[in-house]
């Protein structure tokens, strides 16, 4: 028979202290996902309770809840998630905290980086079409780089994942890297991790809604300095339950900044003389244009903070720069074929070794 759950924001708790550590208690059961980032929540039972002085602490007990804490500490269970203690550890009354909000003020969580919100999921608000696989041109525009299958399997508790390529040379050793430790945060980082089984995840999505994925769940994303994963979730036994699109943000950020669009006008200099120029888009060649000077520094240096002025990127630029000598449908005059710095990208070939 399962319990009410009730919010750690909302509820009424008394200030005690366990184990020397100082807490909040109350008889209710807490929902997990209403306890505040950098703080934990413990179960006692009562099953241990006034038999041979001990009481069950766990991060769920099994049977017989008498009460719920939550602290700043974290205790360390063994790997069966159960420690005894004394029952003289557990002292009432030792403080004037009642509310979740006033054990915050009075005991802020600890910042000794134990604490890890780095991979934490949050409701996306991006396209939709970012939860969904890309090929082509779509895939280079926003820096697709695989994504992963996974269902927790008949009993809910397994992780059975598939991984699919969209552009190998994205696949990187660091993005490898990453994407495992942002995986295993999910499946084992905090106390209620969304991945660690179907039972999770249905809670989580439940409590936190992503974006509205109808039929196909709901949508989240966890964005790093380099990646952006965007989690398509629906636990539902039988089907797979998690898609997580992967994306290398040297592409995706200036896409989703609408950079990857060639802009109407665009000034640039002459490979010959230096001279400023300007460029239309669709047309070839270009116009001279009357902020010229004779200095091909400062040509170039007033160019740049032209075109900076219009919202104009140096990729954008050289982008119009070849569409307007070779044509406008040849890839140089893709913007997404050029770095922040206006230098073509290396896409390795096929023989070429991935770094």
């Amino acid at each position: 028979m399962g319990y009410a759950l009730y919010s750690a924001m909302t509820e009424d708790f008394e200030e005690i202290t366990i184990r020397g550590k100082p807490a909040i208690l109350t008889s209710e059961c807490i929902d997990p996902l209403t306890v505040p980032d950098g703080y934990f929540k413990y179960e006692l039972s009562n099953s241990k309770v006034f038999r041979d002085d001990q009481i069950e602490i766990a991060k769920k007990v099994q049977f017989g809840h008498w009460a719920t804490i939550i602290m700043r500490d974290e205790i360390d269970l063994p790997s069966d998630g159960v420690i005894y203690a004394p029952q003289d550890s557990l002292v009432l009354n030792t403080g004037d905290c009642q509310s979740m909000e006033e054990y915050m003020r009075k005991y802020p969580p600890r910042d000794d980086g134990y604490i890890d919100t780095t991979y934490k999921l949050v409701a996306a608000n991006d396209k939709r079409s970012l939860f969904s696989k890309m090929d082509g041109e779509s895939a280079e525009r926003h820096g697709a780089i695989g994504y992963l299958r996974a269902d927790f399997g008949n009993d809910g508790n397994s992780f059975w994942t598939t991984w699919f390529d969209i552009q190998k040379h994205l696949r990187t050793p660091g993005f490898r890297d990453e994407f495992d430790e942002v995986i295993q945060h999910l499946r084992d980082g905090g106390q209620e991790p969304p991945f660690a089984n179907r039972r999770n995840l249905d809670a989580f999505v439940c409590a936190r809604p992503g974006m509205g994925l109808t039929p196909n769940g709901s949508g989240y994303l966890v964005r790093t300095d380099d990646h952006s994963y965007y989690f398509r979730c629906y636990p539902c036994p039988g089907e797979y339950e998690i898609y997580g699109y992967a994306y290398d943000n040297r592409y995706l950020l200036p896409e989703l900044a609408g950079q990857h669009e060639l802009p109407d006008v665009c000034y640039s200099t002459n490979l010959s003389s230096e001279a400023i120029i300007l460029i239309k888009n669709k047309e070839r060649g270009y116009y001279p244009c009357e902020y010229t000077t004779g200095n091909r520094e400062y040509n170039r240096a007033l160019a740049t903070d032209l075109n900076i002025k219009m919202g104009v990127t140096r990729a954008q630029e050289e982008a119009m720069v070849a569409g307007s000598m070779f044509g406008w449908g040849v890839p140089g005059a893709k913007p997404w074929k050029y770095d922040m710095d206006g230098r073509q990208r290396h896409i390795p070939k096929k023989s070429e070794p991935v770094r």
